[in-house]
């Protein structure tokens, strides 16, 4: 759950395999995946930026995180991005699109995973 190379990190993820670290920052979320030896391809650039859990690992990934629920998960980042502006790596557009994101969206309300592959929901099915 910890790093000691610089800064620690404390690892946060959600029920839907969604994995964040505290303090939030591109750099920090890079790091905590070569901890965790996550290959960079599971990373989320997207409206919030994260990394994904591969199925085979979630366990065992999720036993070293704080689970949260994805709303909380997002409100997270937003909290983060929105003390700490200059540090997250974030540009400036990035950091704006996640400060005015609505909460009553998750980070999984568009995407559902189907085996390995990620399919957009359809209207009815979105939140």
């Amino acid at each position: 759950m910890k790093n000691s190379k610089m800064q620690e990190l404390t690892y946060i993820c959600d029920n839907s395999r969604h994995l964040i670290c505290l303090p939030y920052s591109i750099e920090n979320l890079h790091r905590m995946a070569s901890d965790l030896g996550l290959a960079k391809n599971w990373y989320h650039k997207g409206s919030h930026p994260h990394y994904d859990m591969p199925k085979k690992r979630v366990a065992e990934i999720t036993n070293m995180c704080k689970v949260v629920s994805s709303k909380e998960l997002l409100l997270i980042i937003k909290n983060e991005v929105q003390d700490n502006r200059k540090e997250t790596g974030l540009s400036y557009i990035e950091r704006d699109r996640i400060l005015n994101y609505s909460l009553k969206h998750s980070l999984v309300s568009k995407v559902h995973y189907r085996g390995s592959k990620i399919h957009r929901a359809s209207i009815k099915q979105r939140p």
